[in-house]
């Protein structure tokens, strides 16, 4: 069990993501295994985030079609969506985030 942050972090910006675009291998555990999955540019970038931890599924940076990719890539359960309640400006919101359900680690090159 990995030890996530409490809360999702939110991407407001590009600045929020981890820098590196350039091309890269990750290791990831599988139900059934392990797997390789490549990643670069923005798709990596999102990735990086979600191994940091979750992160708020609304974000201006458009984070959601990578995040459909790579459940594309490697089944829709790769990546939870986990839906929370609150309140803002005392009326009742839900929000959801994202967060991986399988450990991911950059391959060793």
């Amino acid at each position: 069990m990995r030890n996530f942050p409490k809360s999702p972090r939110r991407i407001a910006r590009r600045a929020d993501l981890p820098k590196s675009k350039t091309p890269a291998s990750y290791c990831v555990e599988t139900p059934s295994g392990q797997t390789v999955l490549h990643a670069n540019k923005r798709k990596r970038q999102v990735l990086e985030a979600l191994i940091e931890g979750p992160i708020f599924c609304a974000s201006a940076v458009r984070i959601g079609p990578r995040v459909q990719e790579l459940r594309e890539e490697l089944g829709k359960e790769f990546i939870k969506t986990n839906w929370h309640r609150g309140y803002e400006d005392g009326e009742p919101i839900r929000f959801g985030s994202y967060e991986l359900a399988w450990n991911v680690k950059e391959a060793q090159q």
